[in-house]
Formats: structure tokens, sequence, C-alpha cells
């Protein structure tokens, strides 16, 4: 039996049979998880994984999916990234925490830092456009 993405194929095809018998139709995906979790015995955590899994295979797999999916790939939108102003808050708070700060003091520290250079920064712009 093939094993896609380091999953057993019948795990693929017992969620994707779950899946296209409406299990998370109209349900946030984390009840679907929890749910299939109960029905399967399997921790949600690994559920979420194995549909993510489920989800490229059935991109890359057009037989697999006419069979288990009804000819529908699950979609999955992408994650929103990072705007700069938050990478450059994460860099203080790691660089803060290598320092010996607390996670906790790192992130406050952080946090008012950045709201400080933004003050700071709008300040000068507005100075610059009036001046």
């Amino acid at each position: 039996m093939n094993k896609p993405y380091g999953y057993k194929e019948n795990d693929l095809i017992t969620l994707a049979r779950f899946i296209s018998g409406g299990g998370f139709s109209g349900k946030p995906l984390s009840q679907g998880f929890r749910e299939y979790a109960a029905l399967s015995g399997k921790a949600a955590g690994s559920v979420r994984n194995l549909y993510y899994a489920l989800a490229k295979f059935s991109r890359e797999d057009a037989e697999f999916t006419a069979k288990y999916l009804n000819g529908n790939p699950i979609t999955v939108e992408q994650s929103e990234v990072f705007s700069e102003d938050e990478k450059c808050l994460l860099e203080k708070i790691a660089e803060l925490k290598e320092r010996g700060c607390s996670v906790r003091k790192a992130t406050i520290t952080g946090t008012r830092k950045r709201r400080s250079d933004i003050k700071t920064s709008s300040e000068t712009q507005s100075n610059s456009q009036t001046g």
C-alpha cells in the first residue's frame, strides 16, 4: 500500500470518505478535525496534519480525487504572511529573549518600542509635510 506524504493510503481514503460524506460541511475545520478524531481514535492535531496532506495529495493525484472526493480537490487558503512591521517586532522580541528576558517581558518591551517608533515616524512625517 502507498504511503503518500508518510501517511497510510487507507487513512487518506477514510478521511476523504468522511469529507465527501459531508463530515466537514458548514463547520469550522477545527470542529471537523475533533469530530473525525473522535471517530478514528486519532489526535485532532494528527487529523489536521492528515487533512493538509490529503489536500496536497488531492491536487496531485486526479485519479484518487475522482474516486474518493467526487473529483473535487480540497482547497486550502494560503496563510497570512507577516507584515514588515510584524517581522520587525518578532525580531526585536527574539533579540530581547536571547538577552535573557522572558517572552512576556520581551513582547511588552518590543511592542512599546514599536509603538514609539511608529509615533516618532508619524510625527516626523507630519512635521516634514507642514514645514
